[in-house]
């Protein structure tokens, strides 16, 4: 019985011994795959110059700033404010950073029937300041940015990427077309530019439509 029990130790520590050889070596592999997979997206342009950039989130309590024109005021004396800091060379907002994801909205171009419910077209929505592709970098393709002038009393604009612009204005120039937002009273919004695709919701992620406004 003793020399089966003794037999018996050395067999479980051997598989003990086997079993640990082989989690290390899957460990291994998996570490090897993490890393080349990090490396690759180390390479993957997000569509935006990321050195020297600093992120901050604030949130404006509702009792006091209830209006848009309340908000608007209160995001041109923050950038204002920002800009003076020493060292600052460019200020913005956006509702949502890229890469991380975000709300939709639905829409369809103005030349065209209103589509039946469901056949609407959806992108990811952004809402920005003016300055937002002059600090970020994001090279503008065709049209305009946003300027000063385009202000909640001004004339609707939007400007879209060019992953939207592909998908609803295939074969015609996007800028000086027009959306209708669904569920919006509001009338058309003009399209007054077009700028290179933002990563929105990750580096692994494919490109997909994006409205700034």
């Amino acid at each position: 019985g003793k020399t089966s029990s003794t037999a018996t130790r050395h067999g479980l520590r051997n598989a003990l011994v086997v079993a640990e050889i082989a989690l290390a070596l899957v460990l291994l592999i998996g570490a090897g795959l993490m890393m080349k997979s990090l490396l690759r997206l180390t390479d993957v342009d997000p569509g935006f110059n990321p050195q020297n950039l600093l992120t901050l989130t604030y949130s404006l309590p509702a009792q006091n700033y209830g209006t848009n024109e309340k908000l608007y005021i209160a995001h041109q004396q923050l950038l204002s404010r920002l800009s003076a800091v020493p060292g600052v060379k460019g200020v913005a907002t956006i509702g949502t950073l890229p890469l991380m994801g975000g709300n939709t909205t639905r829409f369809y171009p103005a030349d065209q029937p209103k589509p039946t419910p469901g056949n609407d077209i959806e992108a990811n929505l952004r809402d920005v300041s003016a300055n937002y592709f002059n600090v970020m970098e994001v090279p503008l393709i065709a049209g305009r940015t946003f300027s000063e002038l385009d202000t909640i009393k001004s004339q609707p604009v939007v400007i879209i990427n060019q992953s939207l612009a592909r998908q609803v204005f295939p074969n015609k120039d996007a800028v000086g077309q027009s959306l209708i937002f669904t569920g919006d009273n509001g009338g058309p919004s003009l399209i007054v530019g077009v700028v290179k695709d933002e990563k929105i919701t990750g580096l692994d992620a494919r490109n997909t439509s994006v409205v700034y406004y």
